[in-house]
């Protein structure tokens, strides 16, 4: 018993961590020596009966379950929860006081900036390369220049 919780030297510890190990190895020999006491007195044919009859029994607690699981007739389906999301247009009557015109002069900027991209090759393809790393901008872009009309 005493080779399972040798002390490895070597090891700097904190204080609190030293006392939190010795605490622990204290109550694991108080167990163990409280074990030792109640088997003691068994013979050899005493363990090996009750090692077969946990063994049957923790088989046989595995049979029912498996049986269970298989003769079941209605099983339990999962279906993932819907996603959350968050309107991205509001209600009709308050979409006047959804965009400054702060933000809708920024919005025809960047329109204008994508648009002056899209007219040679590198800036399609760095357009493309930003739509592709970043799904749903061009839609959200749709909607608030929706919004500006």
């Amino acid at each position: 018993m005493g080779t399972i919780f040798k002390k490895r030297p070597g090891r700097l510890q904190s204080s609190l961590t030293a006392k939190l190990l010795a605490g622990i190895e204290y109550i694991q020999r108080r167990w163990a020596n409280y074990m030792n006491a109640k088997t003691a007195h068994l013979s050899r044919r005493q363990y090996k009966i009750f090692f077969l009859s946990f063994c049957f029994l923790f088989a046989l607690a595995n049979s029912c379950v498996l049986y269970q699981s298989l003769t079941q007739k209605e099983r339990p389906h999962t279906r993932p929860a819907p996603a959350r999301t968050t309107p991205l247009l509001p209600a009709a009557k308050e979409r006047d006081a959804v965009l400054t015109q702060r933000e809708k002069t920024a919005l025809r900027f960047l329109r204008q900036r994508l648009d002056s991209l899209s007219a040679t090759p590198e800036g399609k393809a760095q357009i493309d390369a930003f739509l592709a790393t970043h799904q749903g901008f061009a839609d959200s872009l749709r909607k608030a220049e929706e919004l500006i009309r």
